[in-house]
């Protein structure tokens, strides 16, 4: 017989603190005699994957001699969100002309973390270092989840305290479904992603992060490192929307990423 004990983090986590492994361990190793596994789980909003890291402490008594024992990674197959093609979504949808830069964007990968601060400013959560605790973020990294919150429409533009805009308030009583068809139709309007999505369409049929960077350069005043970070972002929102759908297809055509 033997215990597993199981430490997860949301979105992709890809550290953890040794003793959040430790000390459980080391409590249950006092009251038996059974073996004890050690198991670090994260998941990733943005690709889907669980993954999972046994680890085990080769000293029992010392807490630095932890070791990876395995690990293991798996993406669970089940039915698309919604059953519409991203063909129908371009097709009812206009890109967004933004009062700045149209291809500015915050560095915020995960949506859907850009979903649930909605859900958390309901709460209550409506200060950056109340949203930086929730999420795990630093400040800075709240600010950006804030910023796209806002380009998504979901709360009001402006400083704390944050608020949910009318949509919003809609958004969070949605259904799932409802939910997911919402942000797929704000991902496809903005400029940087449409005119991604158009050149695969029109060009290989595939998509990569260095396209889009090119796309930035050639397009927008994104220059440097920024219009990597930017591609990094766009490709992240862009496989998100592949996963909910189950596959990107444009009038009958297949793009890969």
């Amino acid at each position: 017989d033997e215990i597993a004990l199981f430490e997860a983090k949301t979105s992709g986590a890809s550290n953890f603190l040794v003793r959040q492994l430790y000390f459980p361990f080391r409590a249950l190793a006092m009251r038996t005699t059974k073996h004890i596994r050690s198991v670090f789980l994260s998941y990733s909003d943005e690709t889907g994957v669980y993954s999972m890291y046994e680890y085990r402490f080769v000293d029992p008594l010392q807490y630095r001699s932890i070791e990876l024992a395995r690990q293991a990674h798996y993406r669970l197959a089940s039915k698309p969100a919604t059953e519409r093609p991203l063909g129908a979504f371009l097709a009812e949808t206009m890109p967004r002309r933004p009062a700045e830069e149209p291809w500015e964007m915050p560095q915020a990968d995960d949506v859907g973390k850009i979903a649930r601060f909605a859900t958390q400013v309901a709460k209550g959560y409506d200060h950056p270092d109340a949203i930086a605790a929730v999420f795990d973020f630093d400040r800075r990294q709240s600010l950006y989840y804030r910023k796209a919150a806002e380009q998504f429409g979901l709360i009001c533009p402006g400083a704390p305290p944050y608020a949910l805009s009318d949509m919003g308030l809609q958004f969070i009583t949605m259904r799932t479904s409802e939910q997911v068809e919402y942000l797929v139709r704000v991902i496809v309007s903005l400029p940087i992603v449409r005119a991604s999505l158009d050149h695969a369409t029109a060009h290989t049929g595939t998509l990569t992060v260095r396209d889009i960077e090119q796309l930035a350069l050639q397009h927008s005043s994104i220059r440097g490192d920024t219009a990597q970070r930017r591609a990094r972002t766009v490709m992240a929102w862009i496989r998100w929307v592949e996963r909910v759908l189950g596959k990107l297809e444009v009038n009958g055509r297949r793009l890969s990423l």
